[in-house]
């Protein structure tokens, strides 16, 4: 065998035990990926990368995420975080859960104070057998129109004053959260302006003590 054969052999075994390696390596980042739970946020991830890039000396892509993103290894949410794909939700392309359970799940993640209220807690009530087009998320934090792994999601800002009034529920995959009842979701639709006449119902007038004087002579 030439020396230039043995050269060859050596850069094949050289490349071969490298990847394997590397392929390791991403394995058991992944694994740690997972393990931190389904929503992460975007530092979460970014510290997991710098500990990985430390422990093994390794030298990663200056923009991570989206080579993460364009394998399918996370799917980015809204606001900096990210769904993280298991290996089956990545080789046959669906998630196990449902759009707004994933929307739930980051929602709780943020730490926001949050429910879902105005149609989406109407039909959740069974005052309407329609199902929203859309659902309609009530927090402190920010509002605006969103399109969250295929569904729409509006969301309307409202003060820490006006946080009660409100049920707990899980969704089929155990996610928690809360809803607004009928009173509060019939004072949230004219406040927010859905409709212009107030449905009257058991605690409106104890909620309406709470809102601007204008709700109730709607």
């Amino acid at each position: 065998m030439s020396k230039y054969d043995t050269f060859l052999n050596n850069r094949k075994l050289y490349i071969s035990i490298n990847y394997n390696l590397f392929m390791d390596i991403k394995n058991t980042f992944v694994e740690a990926l997972l393990n931190r739970g389904k929503i992460q946020s975007r530092e979460e991830i970014l510290k997991l990368v710098e500990n990985y890039k430390n422990k093994f000396q390794l030298k990663f892509n200056k923009d991570i995420l989206k080579y993460l993103s364009r394998h399918k290894y996370i799917t980015r949410v809204f606001y900096g975080y990210y769904y993280i794909n298991s290996f089956d939700e990545r080789t046959r392309g669906f998630y196990n859960l449902k759009d707004h359970e994933i929307v739930f799940m980051t929602l709780n993640k943020m730490k926001l104070d949050w429910y879902a209220g105005l149609d989406y807690s109407m039909y959740l009530q069974g005052k309407t057998w329609q199902t929203p087009n859309q659902i309609s998320i009530i927090n402190t934090k920010f509002k605006g129109d969103k399109k969250i792994f295929g569904l729409k999601v509006r969301f309307f800002k409202i003060s820490n004053s006006l946080l009660f009034g409100l049920k707990k529920k899980a969704t089929s995959n155990n996610i928690d959260f809360l809803y607004s009842d009928p009173a509060k979701t019939y004072i949230d639709m004219v406040y927010f302006k859905q409709v212009r006449v107030l449905k009257r119902v058991k605690n409106t007038q104890k909620y309406l003590k709470s809102y601007p004087k204008w709700v109730g002579k709607k």
